[in-house]
């Protein structure tokens, strides 16, 4: 019953079933019956048929409603039967029971009912710039949370006649199959959104980070069982516009790489999705499956077998389309407990892309064809691979270390300095399912200073057990440490470098200082030379600006309140007017803030 169900449009209406079903249940007693074959004809036969109609008619209501949604004509037919089927003796009560699965999927649908379920949904990663306009601002795994529930509700809409006769592909698609028709426009969206973006972004570093970023939001999304969303990106990257990148893909951590290839197996068309078909064999729902192999299946079934076999309806092709709705449908039933979040939601939704042409045009600037890279960005790709973001520190004409950025060209080399090197997995950073599991001090630090990076419950969590593991003194070094970090030795680069790196990061130590005097007031009781190291530091953060003055005045009172020393106002003050900020002019004033923290 349920594959005539889901495949009767395929040669008829719903109206035309119903009436074919009503006049089934009048269905008249062969001709010429004497009284006794009559009353036999009518226990045996004419009961059974209508019983019949009444178990397909009740299948119909509960589990194919949609079709009564969509047609009041195919209602008001409904209700007139029902009505007929009342005056039948000994069907009163199946036309009441039908009645109310009438009236209770009717009013289920227009009350729309709010899911309940019976777990709170994970705490969504919120952007620390609300104002974000990046998606290198986003968590990957709130980015793969939110394409889910997107993808899940264009999913979940999908009719079962949408996938009848190939209509996704026909000249009246839009009324044919509308749904199918929503989830392929998304699909191609995002997969040129993410091909734009990629050619969009013009430094090899910058590139292979977003490259990275969107390994990782494929890989929740397959964690999360959005197989869809998954291959949408792996489109993206597999785009003629991204794929002709060597030297950005050669740029890739091993890790990343590996996770890539991985992804790019269990979705290889080889076998006919061999790898995938498995792979959702292991899945618990809820998942939403790669729609386009079932497009596939749905295309193959229909080109190899025709409507008819010998002038009657096939039903044989009936069924094998109906076991690829039927697989459609299983992951449909279970929704994800995932939490919206409706300014990443809003920024999803409105994706912007480039043409094909537009893209490559652009593909052939950042690498051009044939060709090498940029000498600089060479080097870059060298160093990533080693494990150091920066060139190893040698000795300039003027006889001081300097150090190559990817954005900012040379920097002063600073002795001591340990926040060189960039994350080596299990090296220094060891991650599980994109969360932190362990690091080395710096690298913690790093993570608390540097923008995007950190969160309320990482910064609490770190400064609860620090004293495990480290002292107050020598955090509060590695505070000052960042604070001083190098910077370009190319005059035109410094404004830049302000606005993009060094404020953002100092802003950030003055919001940490604040939060760890407030709230852990005890690492700085009975430590004279660290309270003292403190203000020093402080008095030099004033000298960053007038904000910067602000907050310094509370943290400075917050010394005096929270852990009792004196908070010298006035030897504040005085630092604060030596020590001025320098304007974009003067270098040596800037390099003597620097010296001075």
């Amino acid at each position: 019953m349920h594959a005539f169900m889901l495949t009767y449009r395929s040669f008829t209406t719903p109206l035309e079933l119903l009436e074919m079903l009503a006049a089934r249940f009048d269905a008249l007693p062969p001709p010429g019956l004497d009284p006794d074959e009559l009353h036999e004809w009518s226990n045996d036969c004419q009961r059974v048929i209508r019983l019949r109609v009444f178990n397909v008619l009740k299948t119909w209501l509960k589990n194919f409603f949609y079709d009564f949604v969509e047609s009041e004509e195919l209602r008001t037919a409904l209700l007139a039967f029902l009505d007929h089927m009342r005056t039948v003796d000994a069907f009163q009560k199946p036309a009441a029971q039908l009645q109310r699965i009438f009236d209770q999927r009717l009013n289920d649908e227009a009350r729309n009912k709010d899911i309940s379920f019976s777990t709170v949904p994970p705490t969504p990663h919120l952007p620390e710039n609300m104002m974000f306009d990046s998606l290198m601002d986003l968590h990957p795994e709130e980015v793969a949370r939110q394409l889910t529930l997107i993808e899940y509700a264009l999913y979940k809409a999908i009719k079962p006649w949408e996938c009848l006769g190939q209509g996704w592909s026909k000249k009246d698609k839009q009324t044919r199959a509308p749904n199918i028709l929503q989830m392929i426009e998304r699909f191609n969206q995002v997969s040129k959104w993410i091909a734009s973006e990629i050619v969009q972004t013009a430094t090899l570093r910058q590139r292979t980070l977003l490259v990275m970023h969107l390994i990782e939001i494929a890989d929740h999304c397959r964690k999360l069982n959005n197989f869809n969303a998954m291959m949408e990106i792996l489109s993206g990257l597999q785009a003629s516009a991204v794929y002709r990148l060597k030297h950005t893909m050669a740029s890739l951590p091993k890790s990343h790489s590996k996770v890539l290839e991985e992804m790019h197996t269990i979705m290889s068309q080889a076998g006919n999705y061999r790898s995938f078909r498995a792979k959702l064999k292991e899945c618990n729902p809820p998942c939403i499956p790669y729609l386009g192999m079932y497009l596939t299946d749905l295309t193959f079934i229909e080109d190899g077998n025709t409507d008819l076999h010998k002038g009657l309806i096939s039903f044989y092709k009936r069924r094998l389309v109906s076991t690829v709705i039927r697989d459609i449908q299983q992951y449909q039933q279970k929704p994800y407990c995932l939490e919206t979040v409706g300014m990443i939601r809003e920024y999803l939704l409105k994706v912007k892309y480039l043409s094909d042409d537009e893209q490559y045009k652009l593909s052939l600037q950042r690498e051009a064809r044939g060709g090498a890279p940029p000498k600089e960005e060479t080097k870059l790709r060298k160093q990533a691979t080693s494990g150091n973001i920066f060139k190893t520190p040698k000795k300039a004409k003027d006889n001081k270390s300097v150090l190559l950025d990817p954005e900012y060209g040379e920097l002063f080399y600073i002795d001591g300095y340990k926040f060189y090197e960039r994350d080596t997995p299990d090296v220094n950073v060891v991650l599980r399912d994109s969360v932190l599991v362990a690091a080395t001090l710096p690298k913690l630090v790093e993570r608390l200073t540097d923008k995007g990076t950190g969160d309320a419950a990482f910064m609490n969590t770190f400064f609860m057990t620090l004293r495990l593991f480290t002292t107050p003194s020598d955090v509060l070094g590695l505070f000052i440490m960042r604070f001083n970090m190098p910077k370009p030795k190319n005059h035109k680069m410094m404004e830049r470098f302000y606005a993009e790196r060094l404020d953002p990061t100092r802003n950030n130590i003055l919001a940490l200082v604040r939060q760890w005097i407030s709230s852990y007031a005890a690492d700085f009781r009975n430590e004279s030379k660290v309270v003292a190291k403190l203000m020093d530091f402080v008095q030099t953060l004033k000298a960053t600006g007038a904000a910067a003055a602000r907050t310094c005045e509370q943290i400075m009172t917050l010394i005096s309140t929270r852990i009792g020393a004196r908070p010298a106002h006035e030897h504040l003050r005085t630092v604060g007017d030596r020590i001025a900020r320098p304007s974009l002019d003067d270098e040596s004033g800037r390099r003597g803030v620097d010296q001075a923290a």
